[in-house]
């Protein structure tokens, strides 16, 4: 039998977008993630592996200047500014 109850506390991911929008400065994702810190203070804000690796694409062959330095400053914030944790 699958047990369906959240984990308490939850585990909350963040994609690849939301990353680079909080980078760029984005008052919506700023907001949300100030709303789900205070809801879920104790909750791990997690980054998958596949939004490392779209992140350091990005970085190196982005569309844009501005994208490239966008993702590489999510990367560069994730850990230390953010608090959030890379899974593998």
């Amino acid at each position: 039998m699958v047990d369906l109850n959240m984990p308490n506390p939850p585990l909350i991911a963040v994609d690849t977008n939301v990353l680079i929008d909080l980078a760029d400065g984005n008052e919506i994702v700023i907001d949300c993630l100030s709303t789900i810190r205070r809801k879920f203070p104790k909750a791990p804000i997690i980054v998958p592996p596949t939004v490392v690796v779209e992140l350091t694409d990005i970085a190196t062959d982005g569309d844009s200047e501005a994208e490239k330095e966008s993702a590489l400053t999510a990367l560069r914030k994730i850990p230390k500014e953010w608090g959030f944790k890379p899974v593998n």
